[in-house]
């Protein structure tokens, strides 16, 4: 059922307030979303999962909000339970064969890496144990850490074209990934289910952490809070976005209640009362300090919605 007026402030991690004109919650039912689609085809359409890398920067989105849920409804999961590194109980379901991973869009890319890691079944995967959002939201983004991106283990997608309403597959020669980015981007898809080589030994570069070094890194040197984590692109290796932004003295700089993180300056904050033009005007701030002193432009990580 399709609602009116819904607030969705909850539905970014960075929680400014927001609301939806319309807001209709997907629970795997696709002919139903297919109508609701139709019903309001010349109205904009958001598309909310986890909401771990969107800013919404609007009062009021003037459109359709669409809000996946994280589990089919109706549906019996006998999940196997697994011991975690992080001290909970981890659920998550794929099916492996001969090396290829297949895994719907709603699982937790962490708890599945941390899976794949424990039993001995992708080492590389460890550098994605404590990455937040869903395998979706990875594919969409080309998600990576510590020399690790979702394009170098992808195979296919199988999407929903929002355009001609039918499920097709997207191998990975059709999925145009770059930094950060991939033809899911582009709102024509729907990701629902997705599959990896994990005999693949691609990488942007090696990385010998062992795993208690990486769940050192996310927990003493990256901060918990109102974020969607690092919110600008690292225009190099040699010139990461953090560096940039504390050689112009904006770590720990506040505008009202929006702050870039003493812990990790590519972290833009909230404390959870902030606005998104608080936000945004830092954002702003920072590029244009970036710019004037290193004439280097810093490209948002995180999705801006407006």
């Amino acid at each position: 059922m399709v609602k009116q007026n819904v607030d969705i402030t909850n539905l970014s991690n960075f929680h400014t307030p927001a609301k939806a004109r319309y807001f209709y919650k997907f629970d795997w039912d696709i002919n139903q979303l297919v109508k609701v689609i139709k019903k309001f085809q010349n109205l904009p359409k958001l598309f909310v999962s986890w909401g771990t890398n969107l800013l919404f920067a609007f009062d009021i989105f003037d459109g359709l909000v669409i809000k996946l849920t994280d589990y089919p409804v109706n549906t019996n999961y006998n999940f196997e339970n697994y011991p975690s590194y992080f001290n909970k109980e981890i659920k998550a379901k794929f099916s492996l064969q001969d090396n290829v991973l297949e895994v719907s869009w709603f699982e937790n890319i962490s708890d599945v890496a941390e899976i794949l890691f424990k039993e001995n079944l992708s080492d590389k995967r460890k550098r994605f144990i404590g990455l937040p959002g869903t395998i979706a939201g990875a594919v969409v983004g080309n998600a990576g850490c510590f020399g690790l991106e979702i394009q170098h283990t992808f195979l296919k997608a199988e999407v929903l074209n929002l355009e001609t309403f039918q499920v097709e597959e997207v191998p990975l020669e059709k999925a145009s990934f770059t930094y950060r980015n991939s033809i899911f981007k582009s709102w024509k898809y729907i990701v629902l289910k997705a599959y990896f080589d994990l005999s693949s030994t691609k990488e942007k570069y090696p990385f010998e952490w062992d795993i208690q070094d990486i769940i050192t890194f996310r927990t003493q040197k990256q901060p918990s809070g109102y974020s969607c984590g690092s919110f600008f692109k690292n225009p190099s290796r040699e010139n990461p976005a953090w560096k940039l932004i504390e050689e112009v003295w904006l770590k720990w700089y506040k505008i009202w209640w929006a702050f870039f993180s003493e812990k990790h300056a590519n972290f833009l904050m909230s404390d959870g009362t902030a606005k998104w033009q608080d936000l945004i005007n830092l954002k702003n701030l920072a590029q244009d300090l970036v710019k004037h002193n290193f004439w280097i432009q810093l490209e948002p990580e995180v999705n801006i919605i407006n």
